[in-house]
């Protein structure tokens, strides 16, 4: 199969193509494949730009705990739409920790979190649900609609290693149903992670993305 890009008179040098395989009978998905390409003659260049977006997500995640064997079932849905006017940024449904202790926001609360202060508070780390918890959701509305490129997830001990004290904390290994993914508009997509834990460790699945920067944690 040969595809070209459409006319158009603004043509992004760079664009994003996602193929889908559907069974005719119920319509079910039996492949995804999701691409970033660029014109000919032109370059990637243009993705450094798209590190500033900020698109609106909602993460759940449950946790269940069998010896030294922890299974996690992450769910990831991009929310933006083809126009978003959301200028702030929502989170619900967590436990947000800082020198002065814990704050706790219930499922009922919204709360509207600007990006200084406490927004920095949440960007260093975010606990969404802890091992026995029932499944919880954290909702970060950004100001950006498009795509959620490149998210990718990663097991770590809780210990902290930066500067001249860095080490690896990967815990490893780990089996993730998918992983390395970008999500359209509207788009909901569910990863079952599954590892060992060193006895003794506090284990954490952490979520990274190209143009996704609150570096959320799920603490076991």
């Amino acid at each position: 199969m040969e595809m070209e890009y459409p006319k158009m008179k603004n043509a992004k040098p760079v664009y994003f193509l996602l193929l889908k395989l559907f069974r005719l009978s119920d319509k079910e998905a039996l492949s995804r494949n999701f691409y970033w390409l660029h014109l000919p003659g032109k370059d990637y260049k243009l993705l450094e730009e798209y590190r500033q977006k900020t698109i609106p997500l909602e993460i759940g995640s449950g946790i269940s705990v069998s010896g030294g064997t922890y299974k996690v079932r992450m769910s990831i849905k991009n929310k933006s739409k083809k126009s978003a006017a959301e200028s702030t940024t929502s989170v619900s449904t967590m436990e947000l920790e800082d020198r002065n202790g814990v704050h706790g926001i219930s499922e009922e609360t919204n709360c509207v979190v600007q990006k200084s202060g406490l927004w920095s508070k949440i960007h260093r780390n975010i606990d969404l649900a802890r091992s026995g918890d029932k499944p919880r959701t954290l909702e970060v509305k950004g100001i950006d609609s498009g795509v959620a490129f490149f998210l990718h997830f990663s097991v770590h001990t809780s210990e902290s290693s930066t500067g001249e004290n860095y080490r690896d904390t990967r815990i490893l290994p780990v089996h993730y149903s998918d992983n390395y993914f970008s999500l359209t508009p509207g788009e909901k997509m569910t990863a079952d992670i599954s590892f060992e834990a060193p006895e003794g460790s506090k284990p954490r699945v952490i979520l990274r993305g190209w143009n996704y920067h609150l570096n959320h944690a799920v603490m076991m």
